[in-house]
């Protein structure tokens, strides 16, 4: 299971030190596994920082130089050997649930999309939710287009990951999830009942922020229980890290903080590019 978040600030889990925000479910993740604390993503930006992650190469290599816009036409090439390819030709089977943003059109047949490139099954969306992270009107199953999806995003993503674990739960192959949330870019919506856990942050963006990362790690906290309802947590290898830098000096500021780092998502100083795994 490949868990890789959006726009996380480097000092806004607990794990990394952050006296405010509690993440239980990815500080246990680090408590009980190993935390990397001078772990580098592929790139400063979301596009490339997938294919980085994906493919093993540097993403220049991948023809993905920086974001990709809706019908620009860029995006990864069928030749390109994937993590999922690999596993899927080792007897895995895999699914993405989540971004992809690894090509300008999840409904277009002449650009590859995620069943072109290793995985089985995919659900989910490319660049940011429409219109918000409430009701997401953007969302693909296999390169169909979705009707509106009723729900919060993360908790949409938590509950597509566990009813995928679950047809795969008592099959003996093995199985490669890629679970990429949405969370926490913008836009910024949070569910109340998150943003009340954090009276003591005062400023709307900033507690906004924390609500939404606190719903995805609840989400992850799903996600894992029904790994061990299923029997297979202690066979599973959970990695979790995210695609860049939060953007802090950008005007897609999101409310994080990459705390003690210099800089910001876009930047190749440590504020970009070194990020939580």
């Amino acid at each position: 299971v490949l868990i890789y978040v959006d726009d996380l600030g480097y000092g806004d889990l607990g794990c990394y030190g952050h006296p405010i925000i509690k993440t239980p479910h990815l500080d246990a993740l680090a408590a009980e596994g190993m935390r990397f604390t001078q772990y580098y993503a592929p790139s400063a930006l979301c596009s490339p920082s997938r294919a980085g992650l994906l493919t093993g190469r540097t993403p220049y290599r991948t023809g993905i130089k920086s974001w990709i816009p809706d019908g620009s036409g860029i995006y990864l090439h069928r030749s390109e050997l994937t993590l999922a390819a690999l596993l899927k030709q080792a007897g895995y089977a895999t699914a993405l649930i989540g971004k992809w943003h690894l090509n300008s059109d999840l409904g277009d047949p002449a650009q590859p999309q995620p069943n072109d490139l290793g995985f089985d099954y995919a659900y989910g969306h490319n660049a940011f939710q429409i219109p918000t992270n409430h009701n997401p009107t953007n969302l693909y199953r296999n390169g169909q287009p979705l009707p509106m999806q009723p729900g919060y995003t993360a908790q949409l993503y938590a509950d597509e990951a566990i009813a995928w674990l679950e047809q795969h739960s008592a099959a003996t192959a093995p199985f490669f999830l890629y679970l990429a949330f949405n969370a926490v870019h913008t836009p910024l919506q949070a569910i109340e009942k998150y943003r009340a856990r954090f009276p003591g942050i005062t400023e709307t963006k900033r507690q906004t922020y924390a609500a939404m990362l606190s719903a995805m790690d609840d989400s992850i906290g799903l996600l894992l229980k029904k790994l061990e309802q299923t029997g297979k947590l202690n066979q599973t290898l959970i990695v979790f890290s995210n695609d860049n830098g939060g953007p802090t000096t950008r005007n897609a500021v999101n409310g994080s903080l990459n705390t003690p780092l210099r800089g910001s998502k876009c930047e190749t100083f440590e504020g970009g590019i070194r990020v939580p795994m």
